[in-house]
């Protein structure tokens, strides 16, 4: 069976920002989205700082009303 695929646009959302052009150019210049986070155990009180991406509130933006589950 043969399938087809029809590419009409390119998206991204990422550490980095949210167009494509943005993304690009961001690690094309070698900047990266790693930062130090810390989380805390509610039940323990223990604080746990590791190295993570998150995602901007800008990055989300041009996507409208996003709800999180």
């Amino acid at each position: 069976m043969r399938r087809r695929v029809a590419v009409t646009g390119m998206g991204v959302v990422c550490p980095l920002g949210g167009a494509v052009e943005a993304v690009w150019a961001s690690a094309l210049a070698g900047h990266s989205a790693i930062e130090s986070h810390a989380f805390t155990n509610a039940a323990t009180g223990t604080t746990l700082t590791v190295p993570a991406a998150s995602i901007p509130d800008s990055a989300l933006k041009p996507l409208g009303k996003v709800e999180l589950a």
